[in-house]
């Protein structure tokens, strides 16, 4: 992807390597890579284990992508009690299909705010010209 100027670093290819990974080689990736690169994207399991939690400390901003439902809402809200209150923290609504029914409940039950939604697109129907990838529910 060196036209784009992206570089992705592949997780553990197995279990036993992922065993071996530890909080310092967490350390090294994110601060090695704040002098190479303006952003670093991560994409975090959905659970409270130690290297999950010390990877969104150490975030500037954190997107939280979500689907809207009620449930996503008290999860988001319990998620923010662990984070830093330096941080930036946004929510992303995933696969919505009625934006204006859920724009206020987000905004009225949320803590943090939301800046974007994701449309739901019905299997087989296109978006700015691009297929459909996302499973139908």
């Amino acid at each position: 992807m060196n036209k784009l100027n992206i570089d992705i670093l592949q997780p553990p290819l197995s279990i036993s390597q992922s065993d071996g990974f530890s909080l310092d080689m967490l350390y090294e990736i994110i601060f090695s890579g704040r002098k190479e690169y303006d952003y670093i994207v991560c994409d975090l399991p959905n659970n409270y284990e130690n290297h999950v939690l010390e990877a969104l400390n150490l975030s500037t901003i954190i997107l939280l992508v979500m689907t809207p439902d009620e449930g996503a809402v008290g999860r988001a809200n319990k998620l923010t009690k662990f984070l830093g209150h330096d941080q930036k923290k946004f929510a992303v609504l995933n696969k919505v299909d009625n934006i204006h029914s859920h724009k206020s409940y987000y905004k009225d039950n949320m803590e943090i705010p939301v800046c974007a939604e994701i449309p739901l697109i019905h299997r087989g129907k296109k978006l700015f010209g691009f297929l459909d990838l996302q499973p139908e529910i």
